[in-house]
């Protein structure tokens, strides 16, 4: 006698089947766990008893099923596939082939060719992975900001958000700043504070803060800040009377500043105001504190 393999399922049916042989379980029983009727139980039970526990098998197992397709159907198939519908998903490729070419195969069992034959790959095959973004180079490249809404005070305080930039190169914390909200004018505030935000990341020719001129209860220049990198044109455009050449004159020292604080001007790295006291003391008259390379032309055309 050689050996029967049988599934789970055929197993359990046969020792369901034991039970009611031996008087362990009713039929009623055994009908309730094998899905059928009662009526429907007598005839397995008829063949387990006079022909064994063999006949329980399915009749089909280990012939070829009935619905079958031809093995030369396939490799038609395939090969319409390869040469006309190379681009095509299986469902769209069945689709053409039994309007265009009469063969009438089902979607998935196309689609199981293809992916056996290598010309579809499954959805968990076409997963891609992205490699990781290698990390800037030098500091200040790629600075990343994102915000953080969290009771970082407690109960000492309501929730804030915390917006963090982050240099890509080094890891390193550049600015840390709360905020009520996330929102784009909390970032506009958080960028004007930043170190390497605009102007300022770049070589600066010229900069100044807070350039103010009054003439008497007029205001000429109201608190105007300057930031012109190296190397770069500069334009001042304006309507006559837009106090550009009060502006100019301010950087010049013709003017000295009428603001309330020591205003603040850099210029090839030398400050511009750091002798403002000596000239309102009467030690300077029109000279220009600009070094001699530097020349401001007040007027582009003098011509009538």
């Amino acid at each position: 006698m050689g050996w029967v393999l049988m599934s789970g399922r055929e197993l359990n049916r046969i020792e369901i089947l034991s039970k009611v042989l031996d008087r362990r379980m009713t039929t009623t029983e055994a009908s309730g766990l094998l899905a059928i009727g009662p009526r429907q139980v007598q005839r397995p039970l008829r063949r387990l008893r006079e022909d064994g526990a063999a006949v329980t098998r399915h009749g089909l197992r280990g012939r070829p099923s009935n619905h079958r397709l031809s093995p030369g159907l396939r490799d038609l198939a395939l090969a319409l596939v390869r040469e006309t519908y190379a681009d095509f998903g299986p469902t769209l490729a069945a689709e053409k082939l039994a309007e265009r070419d009469g063969l009438h195969v089902s979607r998935e069992t196309l689609r199981k060719w293809m992916v056996e034959d290598g010309l579809w790959l499954s959805r968990p095959q076409r997963r891609r992975f992205h490699q990781p973004r290698l990390r800037r180079e030098h500091l200040g490249e790629l600075v990343q900001i994102d915000g953080s809404d969290h009771h970082w005070f407690e109960d000492r305080a309501p929730p804030c958000t915390l917006l963090v930039f982050i240099d890509d190169a080094t890891s390193r914390l550049m600015e840390m700043r709360f905020v009520p909200s996330e929102s784009t004018f909390a970032y506009f505030a958080a960028l004007d504070y930043h170190p390497i935000a605009g102007p300022a990341h770049e070589e600066l020719a010229l900069q100044a803060r807070g350039l103010v001129c009054r003439f008497g209860t007029m205001t000429a220049v109201a608190g105007i800040d300057l930031d012109i990198p190296r190397g770069k044109i500069f334009a001042i455009v304006g309507p006559n009377g837009a106090a550009k050449t009060s502006l100019l004159r301010v950087l010049e020292m013709l003017i000295p500043s009428s603001s309330a604080k020591r205003p603040r001007g850099m210029l090839f790295g030398g400050s511009i105001f750091a002798r403002t006291a000596a000239f309102r003391s009467g030690g300077y008259t029109k000279r220009s504190s600009c070094p001699a390379r530097l020349r401001i032309h007040f007027q582009l055309h003098n011509r009538r």
